[in-house]
């Protein structure tokens, strides 16, 4: 089975992980934009040069790879299990973030042409969500759990040209899913439970927090663009036992759906 969990050309959506408090729920993210072309029967416009990363099963383990035009590129071997999250584009340069596992855990990278970059120490569990690429800085948002004086802490980050960012302490299971950049800020969508381990919508700014929900009821922030003086952000909302799809302009909450059937929002473009 192949999985398509990204794809570049005007947006960006992504197969996102589950909150903390969400885990009765399962969305599959299938990206807008394949949809589109293939259910309705279209083909794709042979003048546009398209990008897509994913994951296959190779003969036991996934296979990170992404899509040009169709044509697929592997990066992994398949001797062991790797997936592929998020794509971004620079110039001639392709980026795709993602991990892969070592003998015990799975370890944060990013493959810029095919070659990787290690982001995750690899001594405990680490994921690339998300990867966005200005001038010749890369970032990746993620998460990378670590061993502190016998526990276990739970860092939600960032990677900027391999060094890590801790947007949290560490005590709460907190996700990084979606990472924008605008001139010199750095915005990272995500959650993040509060004291009742309820999952909080939020982003950070440059490494200062902005919830987006006030967690009476879990609630995930999936995506994020900025345009200018506004911020952007998708993400659902739960209201009984489905999920509600919203987006939050500048922290201004609209309603995508009234939430008598299971919705997500999981990109966002502007």
């Amino acid at each position: 089975m192949a999985i398509a969990r990204s794809i570049i050309l005007y947006f960006i959506t992504s197969r996102k992980p589950q909150p903390t408090s969400m885990k009765r729920k399962h969305f599959l993210l299938l990206p807008l934009f394949i949809l589109g072309l293939f259910y309705s029967g279209m083909s794709p416009d042979p003048t546009l040069n398209y990008y897509v990363a994913g994951t296959e099963d190779g003969e036991s383990n996934g296979v990170a790879k992404y899509w040009n035009k169709g044509q697929s590129v592997n990066l992994t071997n398949g001797s062991k299990n790797a997936v592929a999250n998020s794509i971004a584009i620079s110039g001639k340069d392709i980026y795709v973030a993602g991990h892969e596992k070592n003998e015990t855990y799975d370890v944060a990278k990013y493959w810029k042409n095919g070659k990787v970059v290690i982001l995750g120490t690899g001594l405990n569990y680490s994921n690339a969500s998300s990867i966005a690429v200005s001038g010749i800085d890369v970032y990746a948002a993620g998460t990378e759990y670590a061993k502190v004086n016998g526990k276990t802490q739970y860092f939600t980050k960032y990677w900027k040209n391999g060094k890590s960012i801790n947007l949290n302490d560490g005590t709460k299971r907190g996700n990084a899913f979606a990472i924008a950049i605008s001139g010199t800020d750095v915005y990272v969508a995500g959650s993040e439970p509060n004291e009742k381990q309820m999952d909080i919508a939020k982003y950070w700014k440059n490494g200062t927090a902005v919830n987006l929900s006030d967690g009476s009821v879990p609630a995930m922030a999936t995506s994020i663009a900025v345009s200018g003086a506004n911020v952007f952000v998708a993400g659902v909302e739960f209201s009984g036992r489905n999920g509600l799809a919203k987006y939050w302009n500048n922290g201004v909450a609209v309603k995508l759906t009234d939430g008598s059937k299971d919705a997500i929002a999981s990109g966002i473009a502007v």
